[in-house]
């Protein structure tokens, strides 16, 4: 099956995409530039797929394995991010600014590392997001002012 193909069947809905998945684990691993805006994208395993400039805008990712993703330059934006596994994907250059970001308390997983944030745009809102996560600790509290570069 080809990019669009698999497509197709991501605009069907994750199960569709899922059963897909797991009876042809290597049809196109590859879709690169694909528009997911809007999707219900709700469970997709989506883990080791190449994700580059994928259009994720006002997708819905709840519960979405995108673990060892390449997402690099993917968009984000108005995307529900929520309980999502990030367990070392490949983040550079991807843009969460206005993305919909939680559950990395519950059953979401992301990798605090430093390609996670070299090249990747993230607005203030997200930043705190994940930083709240940091700060549940009952030993440390994490005080910081999050400052605009440049302006």
């Amino acid at each position: 099956m080809d990019k669009e193909g698999i497509v197709a069947a991501l605009r069907s809905g994750a199960k569709d995409f899922n059963a897909l998945r797991q009876e042809h684990p290597q049809v196109c691993q590859d879709l690169s530039g694909a528009d997911l805006s809007g999707l219900d994208l709700h469970g997709a395993q989506m883990g080791r797929l190449t994700l580059r400039d994928v259009d994720f805008s006002s997708a819905d990712l709840t519960g979405a394995n995108l673990s060892h993703a390449d997402l690099r330059h993917a968009r984000f934006k108005g995307a529900k991010v929520v309980g999502v596994n990030l367990h070392k994907a490949e983040l550079a250059g991807a843009d969460f600014r206005g993305a919909i970001l939680g559950g990395f308390d519950g059953d979401g997983r992301i990798c605090l590392n430093t390609w996670m944030f070299k090249g990747v745009r993230w607005g203030r809102e997200e930043l705190e997001r994940l930083l709240a996560v940091l700060n549940q600790n009952e030993d440390w509290e994490i005080r910081y002012q999050i400052v605009a570069k440049g302006r």
